[in-house]
């Protein structure tokens, strides 16, 4: 009990000390009218909350968009960029990608190819958070190739994360694994905490389903340790949530369930809508793993509507697959018929996706693939495509949406 406590203690402070630093930083960065100098802080704010307060990255695109008249190309291209990251972390795809691919154009025409690195890899993660897999590889492929000619030697190797799920979650899992190894080193070589942090959850997470236990709760201590050496709340979460599976795995049910509500705690003051959904995920598989079915259904149903709420339409099937599930252990025939019901409705709009997404999407994409210049030899025509890359996925998003007559 007095080990949980000194827990909770360091956890309250390790969160105040983050938010008494980042407040004094918005506020001078609301009252800085150097417009130049506001730029330079937007950047730095733009990439301190991405990981840990998504409203207030709204506030400061906002900030960055009301004065664009005042600001220089740069400063246009951040208040893009900035936009983009919100709303790609509140599932908002389609005005993501508008926001990213004026970003992407403005980044392309300075030559900077930091921050385009980073736009590449925002657009991946976005894409592949909806289950656009060979859109989100070709955009981590994208980052890898202009990352070369960045400053920063670490967006050189910064997309290979993305390129490796990409491989794991379309069934190449060795390719893919080898990817997030090799991208696991060199952000432990170049000392970046966050990136190692999550590289390795991830790992512990394939390591486990596959079976190998003990390897998995080594990565699992690897993440926790790096999650230590990181400013990054997102990381915390995740740290929390990692410790909860070890405490579970290790039969401490109580320290286990404190952990997972943390993190869930966490992530809701974040803001980002996937991990949220996660967590209610965990939550419910750990009342499951405990025998404590009615607790399990309700984590299930928040996870489902809060899926549907944000457009997360892999997680709306899957979480009805877990509650059909849960129900046909329980003998509830009734709610299994309609879970059952309801779930091959949703499947049949993830096909629709999919099937739009074979089509017409991904032709696109592979367009975009046969050019084998960096972007800016060829702007012009990069950002006609990147238009057009827009219009087929709001498209997409259109059809998925549209009322259901039947």
């Amino acid at each position: 009990m007095h080990s949980l406590n000194h827990c909770i203690f360091t956890v309250i402070i390790v969160i105040t000390n983050l938010f008494c630093f980042s407040q004094v930083a918005f506020e001078d960065f609301l009252e800085e009218t150097d417009s130049q100098v506001k730029v330079e802080m937007g950047v730095e704010l733009w990439d301190y909350y991405t990981r840990n307060n998504v409203d207030t990255l709204r506030l400061i695109g906002d900030e960055l968009l009301i004065n664009t008249s005042e600001l220089d190309v740069l400063g246009e291209a951040v208040a893009n960029g900035v936009m983009g990251s919100y709303y790609f972390r509140t599932g908002e795809l389609r005005s993501c990608i508008l926001f990213f691919s004026n970003a992407i154009k403005l980044f392309e025409s300075l030559g900077n190819f930091d921050l385009l690195t980073d736009c590449y890899n925002e657009v991946g993660n976005c894409l592949y958070s909806q289950g656009y897999y060979n859109q989100a590889s070709y955009f981590f492929q994208k980052s890898l190739l202009v990352g070369k000619e960045a400053l920063d030697k670490t967006s050189s190797f910064s997309g290979l994360i993305g390129l490796g799920k990409t491989y794991c979650a379309v069934g190449d899992s060795s390719v893919g694994i080898n990817l997030i190894w090799k991208y696991c080193t060199l952000s432990k070589l170049n000392h970046k905490w966050e990136a190692l942090g999550n590289a390795s959850a991830y790992l512990a997470q394939v390591c486990e389903e596959n079976g190998e236990v003990e390897l998995s709760r080594s990565l699992y201590s690897m993440s926790i340790e790096s999650a230590k050496k990181s400013d990054s709340r997102t990381l915390l979460a995740n740290g929390f949530n990692n410790q909860a599976i070890v405490w579970f795995e290790s039969d401490d049910y109580d320290s286990s369930l404190f952990y997972f509500k943390k993190s869930l705690m966490v992530r809701m003051e974040i803001g980002k809508v996937k991990a949220v959904c996660e967590s209610y995920f965990n939550l419910g598989n750990f009342f499951w793993g405990i025998n404590s079915m009615d607790s399990s259904e309700l984590y299930f149903r928040k996870a489902y509507r809060y899926g549907r709420k944000n457009q997360l339409q892999g997680d709306v099937v899957d979480a009805l697959e877990n509650l059909v599930d849960l129900y046909i252990e329980l003998g509830y025939k009734g709610k299994m018929e309609r879970a059952s019901a309801e779930l091959t409705l949703e499947r049949k709009r993830l096909d629709a996706r999919a099937n739009l997404n074979h089509e017409v999407l991904l032709d696109t994409i592979n367009f975009l693939k046969k050019k084998k210049e960096i972007v800016s030899n060829d702007s012009f025509i990069f950002e006609v495509v990147m238009c057009v890359l827009l219009i087929l996925i709001s498209a997409v998003f259109i059809y998925i949406d549209r009322p259901n007559l039947t």
